[in-house]
């Protein structure tokens, strides 16, 4: 899946069972919404804009839990010389969840993670 953005509403839940990558990939859950991946292997970034992975509101959920490999953010330069930076936002907010625990090896480079209010959970495991 490329230069996609999915939203998962209040109480939907979207399961894409055939995608294994991910690229320059937003994602969004609210409200109970849902987002799973249960075969996805790597998330790659996207060096041309920030992108975003958001879990807010209790039961929201954001499964990435069978990545091996997690690069976010990203960086080039143009013809000039100028270097362009680029983040990828990880939240999960109030009481969302976004579940990372099956990366074995991400970029430490352009990634934002944030963990706020009551119940919200990130779930990392493995080297990072």
């Amino acid at each position: 899946m490329t230069d996609s953005n999915l939203t998962a509403p209040t109480d939907v839940a979207l399961a894409f069972t055939g995608a294994t990558k991910l690229q320059s990939v937003n994602l969004t859950a609210t409200g109970g919404g849902q987002i799973l991946f249960p075969v996805a292997v790597s998330y790659m970034r996207n060096d041309y804009g920030d992108t975003v992975i958001q879990a807010s509101g209790v039961g929201s959920r954001i499964d990435l839990s069978h990545l091996s490999t997690f690069e976010g953010g990203g960086q080039y330069w143009d013809g000039h010389g100028y270097g362009h930076y680029y983040t990828t936002y990880v939240k999960a907010l109030a009481g969302g969840e976004v579940d990372l625990s099956g990366v074995l090896s991400a970029n430490g480079y352009g990634n934002s993670i944030t963990v706020d209010g009551a119940g919200s959970e990130l779930q990392v495991t493995g080297r990072h």
